[in-house]
């Protein structure tokens, strides 16, 4: 009997124990429970992070967008130059040429050489201090000569002297039927005296297709404008 007696002491001691340790184990879980507003400060912290890397890297994107805008803007401003420069070679020659003659100068021989033309531009063409267009390269001019005396970039070297090249808006030719940017020189007489323009006609579509062939993504639109805020030629969705 004392034996069962021990024995069944025994049985209840390791049940307190086994009771007792799990107390104790609930109560270090208790212990270490977040509480609510640990937990809401740990998923603020989160979400802050969640943000401040979202927010690095919109930056990022917006830093490589920016560059590669400053790139194909270099791009198509040395376009824009190269064209322009050699224009402007054939025009300086023309002029050149007429300064040097020791007789009248015949303009429509001038014109019509091969060297003299360019692939950009279809038209070469001289107006004289009257406003009468004299030559073209496009044939034979017609009985009664074209006044061209109304138009800017004959206006621009009558009336304000200086050696400036100008470009002109956007404009239908009264002999090439054909819109084109006018890019002009002064023509200066042996005294010194206004003696007319020589004019090359840009055709914008040199540049439109220039545009085309660039990949600006979808949506994308390249202008090209004069200081004056008229638009030379453009490319892309908005400017088709």
């Amino acid at each position: 009997g004392t034996k069962c007696l021990t024995r069944l002491l025994v049985r209840l001691e390791r049940r307190l124990q086994r009771r007792e340790l799990g107390e104790r184990r609930i109560g270090i879980g208790l212990l270490v429970a977040p509480s609510p507003a640990t937990a809401l400060a740990a998923l603020a912290a989160l979400w802050w992070g969640t943000f401040t890397l979202i927010g690095f890297e919109r930056a990022a994107n917006r830093r490589a967008i920016e560059s590669d805008i400053t790139n194909l803007s270099r791009v198509f401003e040395q376009n824009v130059i190269r064209s322009l420069s050699e224009i402007d070679k054939s025009l300086l020659y023309l002029r050149h040429a007429h300064a040097r003659a020791t007789g009248p100068t015949d303009w429509s021989q001038l014109i019509s050489q091969v060297f003299t033309s360019s692939a950009i531009t279809f038209q070469l063409a001289v107006i004289d201090a009257s406003g009468k267009l004299i030559a073209s390269d496009r044939g034979p001019q017609p009985p009664q000569p074209i006044d061209l005396s109304d138009r800017d970039h004959f206006r621009v070297h009558a009336y304000m002297p200086g050696d400036t090249i100008y470009i002109s808006k956007p404009v239908l030719g009264r002999v090439s039927k054909q819109w084109s940017v006018q890019v002009t020189r002064r023509i200066t007489d042996r005294d010194g005296s206004f003696g007319g323009v020589i004019v090359a006609s840009l055709d914008p579509e040199h540049f439109s297709a220039f545009y085309r062939a660039i990949d600006i993504g979808a949506g994308g639109t390249v202008m090209l404008v004069g200081l004056d805020g008229v638009v030379r030629a453009g490319g892309g969705l908005k400017a088709e």
